[in-house]
């Protein structure tokens, strides 16, 4: 593998810094802003850039304490505290269960080999709901009556505030 350079190096640090924006780090890390995009792209697929990431987010996962299983406590801990009191911040809640389902793998394409041939099976649509009203206890919106809807029984179980 070639070796990483100075300019591949900045990139993978500002990607970690923006966040993950491929944009903003090709444009911090030196590369024209007409084609950061294109350029990012291009050095982010580099196995020797992928080390590096993956290096300095080793490197802040120790430096800072977390781990896996200490960051699913503190979502679980998020999630009871979002569904407590009269009305629940449903947002909050999916949210934290969206991260939850990211960290643990859920959304992780699937790679099947059926007869020989290798298959992969792709998450199409992965963004996030809209945000959602905050709904009382009982399943209507407190607006009004003209705004009020009823929650859908796949939101009320997946949400675990309902019977059943």
């Amino acid at each position: 593998m070639r070796k990483l350079s100075e300019q591949e190096s900045k990139f993978a640090e500002e990607f970690i810094k923006t966040g993950g924006n491929i944009g903003k780090a090709a444009i911090a890390a030196g590369y024209s802003e007409k084609n950061a995009s294109s350029s990012g792209n291009r050095v982010y697929r580099y196995p020797r850039v992928q080390a590096k990431i993956k290096e300095l987010r080793e490197q802040i996962k120790a430096n800072e304490g977390y781990s896996k299983s200490k960051m699913i406590r503190e979502l679980e801990e998020l999630i009871i505290e979002a569904k407590a009191g009269d009305y629940p911040n449903f947002a909050a809640i999916l949210k934290a269960k969206e991260m939850l389902c990211k960290m643990l793998g859920f959304f992780e394409p699937e790679v099947q080999n059926l007869n020989n041939y290798e298959v992969s099976i792709k998450v199409l649509d992965s963004r996030p709901a809209p945000p959602v009203p905050l709904i009382a206890e009982g399943g209507i919106c407190p607006d009004s009556a003209e705004s009020a809807k009823a929650i859908p029984p796949a939101l009320t179980n997946f949400l675990e505030l309902g019977e059943g």
